[in-house]
């Protein structure tokens, strides 16, 4: 999961133009929107990030990932998290992740 975490982090760091946006910049915002719903749902945090990376998603991948597109990588994305919670357990994975979280939701808003 870190390399989704960190696709949030490198997302947040620039801002993407619309009409350059392309597959893979697609699939790594519509990954970290997955990502980030997940985290604040198994972790009970607010819903913060997940909000303004959907908006992004919504707003420049519409056109770019199909439906099947968006559930192969939702699948992947809740297959890894669900992999992560085994190994290291929900409270070990919510403490590392947390903090993550709220230095991410930091760049979002720089």
């Amino acid at each position: 999961m870190r390399i989704l975490l960190t696709g949030v982090l490198v997302l947040a760091s620039f801002s993407v133009n619309a009409d350059e946006t392309s597959k893979d910049k697609c699939i790594e915002i519509y990954q970290a929107w997955v990502f980030n719903m997940v985290l604040e749902d198994v972790c009970e945090i607010g819903g913060v990030a997940s909000r303004k990376i959907g908006m992004m998603a919504k707003s420049l991948c519409d056109d770019v990932l199909t439906e099947e597109d968006r559930n192969k990588y939702s699948l992947e994305v809740a297959s890894a998290f669900k992999q992560d919670i085994l190994k290291m357990g929900k409270e070990n994975l919510c403490e590392i992740e947390v903090p993550r979280y709220y230095k991410m939701l930091e760049t979002l808003y720089e």
